[in-house]
């Protein structure tokens, strides 16, 4: 009985950890703006993202 508890624990902490890193990668992707024009580079239309002039 605390041999299944232990194990299904670890394989709980190993999924969470997984989860996690993915989430965390997805909000630096939709959050990221290289060029601080305010706007989340993944929300940006191409247009508004090239300097002109």
């Amino acid at each position: 009985m605390l041999a299944g508890s232990l194990a299904a624990a670890l394989i709980a902490a190993l999924i969470l950890r997984l989860r996690n890193r993915t989430y965390r990668r997805v909000h630096e992707i939709e959050t990221a703006d290289l060029d601080h024009d305010g706007v989340p580079d993944i929300y940006a239309s191409d247009s508004s993202s090239k300097v002109e002039g």
